[in-house]
């Protein structure tokens, strides 16, 4: 009979979050992206989340393999997460201009800036690497370079800023004037918004104590947030 230690408590918990988050994310992304007749809107929200499921998948491996003393494939496979995480945010950042602005051609441009950064960041990641800087029973944290450091908050700040907006818009149209077909997009932003939350505190890698096991329960929910806020939404397009 296996001994169910506080380690291996841990080890499960961290794992099936993470496992969660691969399967509800790609879940999201799954229906959106799939909708014959889903708006450009709904099929940027999907891409955001299917970018999003990989990092599940990588932070389950990569804590599995520190967990088992595997140092150098834990941090080979913390700087492949960090390729998506940069990656998810470029999609983020897009769904957010698509739906304040619309579709039009100046995103493209405001992206193609935006990823410029995000390729000027995984260079500086790859060139100079990462070091183990917290670990416990919980898991572990790394440290980014300071440049790298640098251009991650300078990539998250502004799709950030926009969801932040974006839910207070979508949170005063629900609540005070009672307009509630903009439910499921203040839902949308609410999910995007703690995933952002989770993923910088997650990013700026301040412990591997409990908390790690609170951002990774946090991304969990808001993937189920996500999952519910679009189901009407899914339902009533497939019926058109």
């Amino acid at each position: 009979m296996i001994e169910v230690t506080p380690l291996l408590s841990f080890v499960l918990v961290d794992i099936i979050s993470n496992l969660a988050l691969l399967i509800i994310s790609f879940a999201v992304a799954f229906r959106l992206v799939n909708v014959s007749n889903a708006d450009s809107e709904s099929r940027a929200f999907g891409l955001a989340w299917l970018f999003i499921a990989p990092i599940g998948l990588l932070a389950a491996i990569s804590n599995f393999l520190y967990w088992s003393r595997s140092a150098h494939l834990f941090l080979t496979t913390e700087t492949i997460l960090q390729v998506f995480a940069v990656l998810d945010v470029v999609f983020v950042f897009y769904y957010f201009l698509v739906k304040i602005l619309g579709v039009k051609k100046i995103n493209y441009y405001i992206i193609s800036v935006h990823s410029f950064l995000m390729l000027a960041f995984v260079y500086f990641f790859f060139s100079t690497g990462a070091q183990v800087s917290s670990f416990s029973l919980y898991g572990a944290e790394y440290s980014l370079p300071p440049a790298a450091q640098l251009l991650f908050l300078l990539i998250v700040a502004p799709p950030f800023l926009l969801n932040l907006y974006d839910f207070i818009l979508r949170f005063f149209k629900v609540v005070i004037a009672k307009n509630i077909e903009e439910k499921n997009r203040l839902l949308a932003s609410s999910s995007l918004l703690i995933f952002g939350v989770a993923g910088i505190l997650d990013q700026l890698a301040l412990t591997a104590n409990w908390p790690h096991m609170v951002i990774r329960i946090s991304m969990v929910m808001s993937a189920i947030i996500a999952y519910f806020c679009y189901e009407n939404i899914i339902k009533d397009k497939a019926q058109i």
